[in-house]
């Protein structure tokens, strides 16, 4: 048998807002967040990532890519 588990009931964020989450346009929102990130990490990203999208988001197995 299933064991459901309640929610708690007061649920805090854990994470603190982003100095940007204002009216600001979402590619300036997008913009800082980005700005803390390595140009060496950005470089070494995932080729495959829009064919892969499942993968890298969920952790569902890899896809073999489409004959074109």
């Amino acid at each position: 048998m299933t064991k459901l588990i309640e929610p708690e009931k007061d649920v805090r964020r854990r994470h603190e807002p982003c100095a940007a989450a204002d009216d600001s346009p979402i590619w300036e929102v997008i913009d800082e967040i980005m700005r803390g990130v390595p140009e060496e990490v950005l470089r070494h990203g995932p080729t495959d990532g829009a064919e892969q999208h499942d993968h890298y988001l969920y952790g569902a197995p890899k896809r073999t890519p489409q004959a074109s």
